[in-house]
């Protein structure tokens, strides 16, 4: 199977230290016509790349990189392309902690769920409903989930 360039459309785009996601987003893409694109640690592609779907590891960035995609993400607001974002967070992480993040996408205007890590199965079933249905609101895609400000806070268990 030849690459595929990433697109905005066609592009699934993955920062991860976790193997078995990798693999099941790989075989997910396959089946769906898609493009995985797996990033660096602290490198730009999380900017660079173009994506319908990110998922990052917060633990994956480290703070100057994290601040600078959160700023890319709030000045490119205007720009008529809708994406999911998932982010995923250590299973350790305090609730305190995780509404700090939270907070940080509060002025971003996109369907964010916030997932512990080990959900990989709850991942990709969020990723096939939002993107067969094209959801209007976050409760459509996760009944279980939590809403706060059209952010999604998951509570699988």
């Amino acid at each position: 199977m030849a690459p595929k360039p990433a697109s905005f459309e066609h592009t699934i785009f993955l920062l991860s230290p976790d193997i078995y996601l990798a693999l099941k987003l790989t075989r997910f893409c396959e089946h769906n016509d898609m493009n995985l694109w797996i990033g660096g640690p602290n490198s730009p592609d999380v900017i660079a790349v173009p994506y319908k779907v990110g998922i990052v590891h917060k633990d994956w960035m480290d703070e100057k990189s994290w601040n600078e995609w959160i700023t890319f993400l709030k000045e490119s607001q205007g720009e008529d392309h809708d994406f999911l974002l998932i982010i995923i967070v250590d299973s350790d992480t305090s609730e305190w902690t995780r509404r700090e993040l939270e907070a940080q996408f509060v002025d971003i205007h996109k369907t964010i769920f916030f997932v512990s890590e080990g959900e990989e199965t709850n991942i990709l079933r969020t990723v096939r409903i939002w993107l067969d249905s094209k959801p209007a609101s976050t409760q459509e895609v996760l009944p279980s989930a939590e809403v706060n400000n059209d952010k999604s806070k998951s509570r699988w268990q």
